[in-house]
């Protein structure tokens, strides 16, 4: 439009120039004429340059209106042009991105460096001996971790009538004691999950025994349970003199058997060291006159012709149905008689699951003896099946579980359970 305009400018100006030289006029014409055409071009090329500079105004006034029309014209129904279009694909793209970010925050490797200093020794980690990582942290409630990592893989069932749920490799313990869901599965629908806060994180390995293995190395002690299931248990002093304790237990996923939650504990030194001996001697144990010093692990029967098994299964059956009772009633606030009981590891749990509150009105309705194995000079697995239910549990429930007992000359200490 512009370049069409000054062309037409051009051709006026030579045609007013052609027509002042058709005719040859006298000298003194010629002197005028050539005065006033001169003025005439002056006049026409000033009116010519205003013409430009209004044209170019125009210019700008018109490349500003086809913007416009042009954005109006890639506008969807909704007054959105199509560059917006584009950017709030983009936007999208990005946030899908995010998302799958995000999950990926829930993947750790059981073979690198971080992961196994949180499982094996004393270095990494915390003192509230949870899986330390930025993804899912101590506080959240359900709704904000699923807010942002989507909802939980499975909800494991458990011996502690409690339903933990794994968010790739991670086992979150809520304050409910289980997670908000349909109820098709262990988690609730009762539950309101904008207050259901997590209380405890752990390693959720899901790998085989191979894996494990290869990853943590031999464990110290297999303990096989009767249900089938089996818990891998690791223990040592680390570099700064501190006693570790971890259990790997196996969980049953919808591919099968593998490898699950994974917990250390941490304590200051190792609750066995007194009482551990140095010749295979039980001289000085409780069970110093009918304990095994050989050949372990060695499974303790309860028949009365074998006089030394049978005391010691008659002891830790009364022993471990004590020690129950004692629980119900901490649960309850009625005694604390159980710190009498526990050590170590067992201590540690009884007093987290107590200041929970998922453990209060808490009834034992039957217990029944399974095995009872010797493992070392001074430790026994105890196996039980117990009936049970608490304010959590949805009624009344039976889980199998086993206590590590400790013999020491004082008497007999639940040291661990699972």
């Amino acid at each position: 439009m512009k370049n069409l305009t000054f062309y037409l400018l051009s051709v006026f100006i030579l045609l007013l120039a052609a027509c002042g030289n058709n005719e040859e006029p006298s000298t003194e014409e010629a002197t005028a004429t050539k005065g006033e055409d001169n003025s005439e071009i002056t006049e026409l090329e000033e009116e010519n340059e205003e013409l430009r500079r209004q044209l170019e105004e125009q210019d700008e006034e018109d490349g500003d209106g086809e913007a416009t029309e042009e954005t109006e014209a890639g506008s969807d129904d909704n007054g959105t042009g199509s560059s917006d279009t584009a950017e709030g694909t983009e936007s999208e793209d990005n946030q899908d991105d995010h998302t799958e970010g995000n999950r990926s925050d829930l993947v750790f490797d059981i073979n690198s460096p971080e992961v196994r200093s949180q499982l094996i020794g004393t270095r990494g980690g915390n003192p509230e001996n949870n899986f330390e990582q930025n993804a899912i942290t101590l506080g959240m409630s359900q709704t904000e971790v699923e807010e942002m990592y989507g909802p939980y893989d499975v909800a494991l069932e458990s011996p502690y009538g409690v339903a933990p749920a794994v968010y790739g490799n991670l086992s979150i313990l809520y304050s409910e004691g289980a997670p908000f869901g349909e109820g098709d599965d262990l988690s609730s629908p009762n539950i309101n999950p904008d207050t259901n806060i997590v209380m405890e994180v752990h390693f959720f390995a899901n790998v085989n025994e191979e894996e494990l293995i290869n990853a943590l190395g031999e464990p110290d002690e297999i303990y096989n349970i009767v249900d089938g299931s089996k818990t891998y248990h690791y223990q040592g002093t680390g570099e700064d003199g501190r006693y570790f304790n971890t259990n790997a237990d196996t969980s049953l996923m919808a591919d099968g058997e593998v490898i699950g939650i994974i917990k250390r504990n941490i304590e200051d030194e190792d609750p066995n060291a007194e009482n551990k001996q140095s010749n295979a001697s039980a001289e000085g144990l409780y069970f110093e006159k009918f304990a095994h010093t050989e050949g372990f692990p060695v499974t303790i029967t309860n028949e009365k012709d074998n006089v030394d098994d049978y005391y010691i299964y008659d002891t830790l059956t009364n022993f471990t149905n004590d020690y129950i009772y004692s629980l119900v009633a901490y649960f309850n606030d009625e005694s604390d008689s159980v710190i009498d009981y526990v050590n170590g590891s067992a201590l540690n749990k009884i007093e987290s699951n107590k200041n929970s509150g998922n453990f209060s009105d808490h009834k034992n309705y039957n217990t029944k003896m399974i095995s009872i194995v010797q493992t070392d000079i001074d430790q026994y697995q105890v196996t039980l099946d117990r009936t049970y239910s608490h304010v959590t549990s949805g009624g009344q429930q039976t889980a199998q579980v086993t206590y590590t007992v400790l013999d020491t000359s004082e008497g007999l200490q639940v040291i661990d359970f699972n």
